[in-house]
């Protein structure tokens, strides 16, 4: 699965293996589906990046969800596959988490 940081120069990236991770997943007979977007590189608070656009507030699009892994906190709040995330930005609560399974 290509994995680019959500960085328009690493868009061609694929390594080899899984992260042991995913790897574990798979083995526990997991189906991964996709992945989220997050700030360019996970450096900023915002979630933008050149490749996946801007992450929106899953319930108020004209928002944000902030964060280096904006992203997924937005997954986890449309119950978007099972997630696990945790959000941290000067204009939310810092260190919120979620793990919701998909309906």
């Amino acid at each position: 699965m290509p994995t680019t940081g959500s960085s328009l120069a690493l868009s061609g990236l694929q390594p080899p293996d899984d992260a042991f991770q995913v790897a574990r997943l798979r083995e526990a007979g997991a189906v991964i589906v996709g992945k989220t977007n997050l700030h360019e590189l996970a450096a900023g608070i915002t979630t933008i990046s050149s490749l996946g656009g801007q992450s929106r507030n899953a319930y108020e699009p004209a928002r944000n969800p902030g964060g280096s892994s904006g992203g997924t906190g937005a997954a986890v709040a449309r119950a978007v596959g099972a997630t696990r995330a945790a959000q941290s930005a000067p204009h939310q609560k810092p260190q919120r988490y979620g793990n919701r399974p998909n309906a």
